[in-house]
This record gives C-alpha cells, sequence and structure tokens, in this order.
C-alpha cells in the first residue's frame, strides 16, 4: 500500500519530491528486496510476494516515467543501483506458470527497456529495410553503458528464450513478455548499432552454439516490433 501511495505523490509532484526521494531510496528498497526474500509457506503468502513484486516493480516504472531516472544513480543512490539492477534482471528471468510470474516478467523487461532509452544515447542505428553496413560509434549517458546492454541486458532476454517453460505460442501473457524481450533487443541495437550485431555474431551465438543469421536479419531489418516478436515465436517453436 505504501509503494501505491508513493507512486500517486512521485506522479503528481515530479521533481519537487527529488530530495525526498533521494534519501528514503535506498532504505525502502531494501525493505522492499527483504520482503521478496521471504520464504513462501501457502497461497496467501504467494498471492502477497506476487503483489508485492508488482508494485515494486510499478514504483520503478513510475520513477523512470516521470524524469527522476537520476535518482537511481545519484550520489545517494549508487551503491544501491546494482543491487536494483539485479532484482529487476531476476524478476525478469522468472516466467514459470507461478502466481503472477509472467505480468512481473514483462513490467521487468519493460524496466530494462526505458533505462536503455534513457541512458543509452542517441540512436545511432533503427531496423530498416536496409540496415546500414557500418554505425557510428555509441554515445551513452554513462561512460560504459554501451557494454552494460550488450553484457547485462541482451543475456536476461536469452535466459528466458532459451528457458523450456516459457512458451509463447501457448500462452498470450509469455507472448506480451515476448513483445517486451522484442523491443529492448531491438533498442540496445538502435543505441549500439554494429558493436551489438559484431558481439552476437562473432561471441554470444557462437558461445551459444547458435546460428543467429535470421535471428540479426529480422531485428535489424522489422520496423515494426510486432514483426519481429511473431518471428521469435517462429524462432522458439522451430528449436522446440
Amino acid at each position: 500500500m505504501f509503494l501505491r501511495v508513493l507512486d500517486q505523490i512521485v506522479f503528481g509532484f515530479k521533481a519537487e519530491i527529488f530530495a525526498v526521494l533521494d534519501s528514503l531510496l535506498t532504505p525502502l528498497l531494501q525493505r522492499v528486496l527483504a520482503g521478496l526474500a521471504e520464504p513462501v509457506s501457502g497461497t496467501d503468502d504467494e498471492i502477497q510476494l506476487g503483489e508485492l513484486r508488482r508494485e515494486y516493480l510499478t514504483f520503478i516504472q513510475v520513477i523512470l516515467n516521470n524524469d527522476l531516472a537520476s535518482v537511481l544513480v545519484s550520489e545517494t543512490n549508487q551503491g544501491f543501483f546494482d543491487v536494483l539492477l539485479v532484482s529487476v534482471e531476476t524478476l525478469a528471468k522468472m516466467v514459470s506458470n507461478g502466481t503472477g510470474h509472467l505480468a512481473a516478467s514483462r513490467l521487468a523487461f519493460s524496466i530494462l527497456a526505458k533505462m536503455a532509452l534513457l541512458w543509452g544515447g542517441p540512436d545511432v542505428a533503427k531496423p530498416s529495410a536496409n540496415p546500414p553496413a557500418s554505425t557510428p560509434a555509441p554515445t551513452p549517458a554513462f561512460p560504459g553503458f554501451e557494454q552494460f546492454l550488450i553484457n547485462r541486458f541482451n543475456p536476461v532476454c536469452w535466459d528466458v528464450l532459451r528457458n523450456p517453460e516459457f512458451r509463447p505460442h501457448h500462452d498470450a501473457q509469455a507472448k506480451s513478455v515476448l513483445n517486451e524481450i522484442a523491443g529492448l533487443e531491438q533498442t540496445i541495437y538502435s543505441k549500439t548499432g554494429n558493436l551489438f550485431i559484431d558481439h552476437l555474431q562473432q561471441t554470444f551465438f557462437p558461445a551459444m552454439g547458435i546460428d543467429g543469421t535470421e535471428f540479426v536479419r529480422s531485428m535489424t531489418t522489422s520496423t515494426d516490433r510486432k514483426i519481429f516478436s511473431n518471428f521469435l515465436v517462429a524462432f522458439l517453436k522451430q528449436r522446440g
């Protein structure tokens, strides 16, 4: 309930609430993450945990959507940022049939995509019928964030794509998660261009034993996210 109320305060006051939010954020999220880590002993506990996951992720989303993203990486809170990010990545990868898991995963992926948009710098590429042979060097908001996108955000997508419990061709909620994954992958491409493509082709796919040629083609040429998402559905069905 407190997180819901705080959502409304942040939405209503925006920049005016920055100083209060800056001092409150780390201890508040430490308490939330402690709650998320508590053992579950029954259906009621699982339902409450599902609600806490949703409210936690919604709170982070509200911060990002109301021009307050800098509070997450402020001097006060930057020491906690990696803990926060790991928690979002963990929830993104939680795609089993547990209570609210897929809904939380969808929210988590949308948060990762928003971070990529906010901090990835200007676009250096974008999906088009004829992708450029070369792209400018990325210029993210923070030095090295382009590698963060490639080495942290991209593997989260593939952890889900390779999970045998993730079946978007049979489940509408799973397909909505897949749509968020498609958007995140294309955002990473938009922010990092050929740096991402080279990493996929030379390092990432060979390490997994995957022929990623069609994946790269679809990601870089599908101007509508739904087209790329539909490709991913077919890609997963083909792989069983």
